[in-house]
């Protein structure tokens, strides 16, 4: 799965916020999140699996347990595939 549309992801007034830079998504406008969740939307710009986005948090930050950042990234994904944002 990876992103739909092109994003900017950015810090603003100490906001992470993902704001579309091509035609189509526009109108929904700006995608707010933390650290962790444009993390994962970075690694979306390309195609990736659920255990593979895992697997790489697990690389780069002291994570939760398993279980936890499993039901993160689980319900982050939810959402993006909610607001029609994956393909």
């Amino acid at each position: 799965m990876k992103l739909k549309y092109t994003f900017a992801i950015s810090e603003v007034a100490g906001q992470t916020v993902a704001v579309p830079i091509d035609s189509g998504y526009g109108e929904q406008g700006i995608i707010k999140t933390n650290e962790t969740g444009a993390y994962i939307l970075n690694l979306l710009k390309e195609d990736i699996t659920i255990p593979q986005i895992i697997s790489k948090i697990k690389e780069d930050f002291e994570t939760e347990s398993e279980e936890a950042l499993e039901a993160t990234v689980n319900k982050f994904i939810d959402s993006l595939k909610a607001a029609d944002l994956l393909i």
